[in-house]
């Protein structure tokens, strides 16, 4: 299945394909990939996308693990994907074999050779170049947003990605010419310094006045011109430093101030006169840090240690950013309810719901215009655990139908568990790892480095499996 690179509405990088009946976009997301799919119509002759909520999404930490997952779903197109069901059945396929890896594979060897993975050189080195590129595109839009943590942990990965390609030979790719990899990495490296050190651009004089239809609003420049807000703010500071205070569970806390940031905002306009539900707006902001600002006032006045106060705020308002937007997925679906509070509601998004179809659920149609999930990302979580228990059920399955001659052997031997097992061989890794001198690794001879660089390769992509497992 062939993706193709295009640009969305918003300017994001975007890579599409189109399969028998579904239609794969796979989008950066924070530090990961999202990949959606979304179910094909036919109207008036022409393929489109069929409206609401996409058939599934999921993320992954690569895109061409992404690219791999829908390659593999596609690929179950009316088969029966037996206990499991497809979207499961995909990602243990996509997992099996290495995610950069599967892009090499033929039609035919899919056919097959079903879990194999054929490689070529050639692909799985081109993959990894069109993420590096992918990466780079990424840091303009991180600059723009001001984003100096994300920039920073995007470089690492893109200098990880970077490092990975051989430092011999030379890459030949069709349309574009041949180059030897070492000015090939010199290139990439200097294409993301440039992207990272590119200045944001400009904001546009004259912007105190936001045009809503056609009539020209005034944009209040304080969040205590809007009504109770500065209440909110308030009420927020007292939640933020009682649970400091008392230290309350986390989750709980941050889901209550994440509930409060949402009310917040909700009452402040964005640029288009509509609730900022995103908290994009300058003002929204101001009020965020009015309420924490507060919270550190009110617990510095109770005599606590400054030091402990920061660490404290700074774990909570990470626990809070993480509950933001599954607070918000349930305000947005809270919209669609049969109640007059939730008709209050709706009010507010008047000029967004004009033009919405009837049989388009309010929250699916507001979502939309938001370009935000009506799924928050714990419950996106809760769901990728759930599909990672149900593929450790499966293998355990065939695990047990496998074992054949085994069955009654060594019996009364005692039996460990994962846990065990991964502490026991980490252990193993620390002692082993301690006595290799890097002075010896210098010294040895061209012909022994030669040798031993594929197998440390080979351990280092172990390794980062076992990483990727734990997250």
């Amino acid at each position: 299945m062939k993706f193709t690179r295009t640009k969305n509405l918003a300017g994001d990088t975007q890579y599409r394909a189109e399969g028998e009946s579904f239609r794969y976009i796979v989008q950066r997301d924070g530090k990961e990939w999202r990949l959606t799919i979304r179910a094909l119509e036919t109207v008036a002759g022409i393929r489109v996308a069929v409206l609401g909520l996409p058939k599934w999404e999921t993320t992954a930490d690569t895109l061409m693990l992404c690219k791999a997952i829908a390659t593999e779903y596609e690929t179950l197109e009316g088969k029966d994907p037996g206990y499991m069901n497809r979207e499961t059945l995909a990602v243990q396929r996509a997992y099996a074999a290495d995610p950069v890896m599967i892009a090499a594979k033929t039609p035919a060897a899919e056919a097959e050779t079903r879990g194999e993975s054929i490689m070529s050189e050639t692909t799985t080195e081109a993959a990894t170049v069109e993420q590096i590129e992918a990466n780079i595109e990424r840091a303009a839009s991180l600059v723009e947003a001001d984003n100096v943590e994300g920039l920073e942990e995007l470089g690492k990965e893109t200098e990880t990605l970077i490092s990975s390609l051989p430092s011999r030979g030379r890459l030949e790719l069709p349309g574009r010419n041949p180059i030897t990899f070492a000015a090939l990495k010199k290139n990439l490296r200097g294409d993301w310094r440039a992207a990272a050190q590119a200045k944001p651009k400009a904001e546009a004089k004259g912007a105190e006045v936001a045009t809503v239809e056609g009539a020209e609003v005034a944009k209040p420049k304080d969040y205590t011109e809007y009504e109770g807000v500065s209440e909110l703010v308030t009420m927020g500071a007292d939640k933020v430093a009682e649970g400091v205070r008392l230290h309350i569970k986390t989750s709980t806390t941050a889901k209550d101030i994440a509930s409060i940031i949402l009310d917040m905002w909700r009452r402040i306009p964005n640029k288009d006169g509509n609730p900022d539900i995103k908290g994009d707006s300058d003002t929204a902001k101001k009020a965020s840090s009015a309420l924490y600002r507060a919270a550190g006032e009110a617990l510095a006045k109770g005599g606590a240690d400054a030091y402990e106060v920061d660490e404290a705020q700074k774990k909570l308002k990470r626990a809070v950013q993480t509950q933001r937007t599954d607070v918000r997925a349930e305000y947005l679906r809270g919209l669609d309810e049969d109640s007059a509070e939730a008709a209050e509601e709706r009010e507010h998004y008047a000029a967004l719901l004009k033009d919405k179809p009837e049989d388009v659920a309010v929250s699916v149609w507001v979502a939309s215009k938001y370009g935000v999930s009506l799924k928050g990302e714990i419950e996106k979580a809760r769901e990728r655990y759930q599909a990672s228990r149900a593929l450790e059920s499966g293998e355990g399955e065939g695990a047990a139908e496998g074992s054949g001659e085994g069955e009654g052997e060594g019996e009364g031997a005692a039996e460990t568990t994962p846990d065990e097992r991964v502490k026991a061989v980490v252990q193993k890794l620390k002692a082993d790892i301690r006595k290799a001198k890097p002075e010896d690794f210098e010294g040895a001879s061209d012909e022994t480095k030669e040798t031993i660089r594929e197998e440390l390769e080979t351990l280092y992509k172990a390794l980062k499996d076992m990483i990727a497992a734990t997250l």
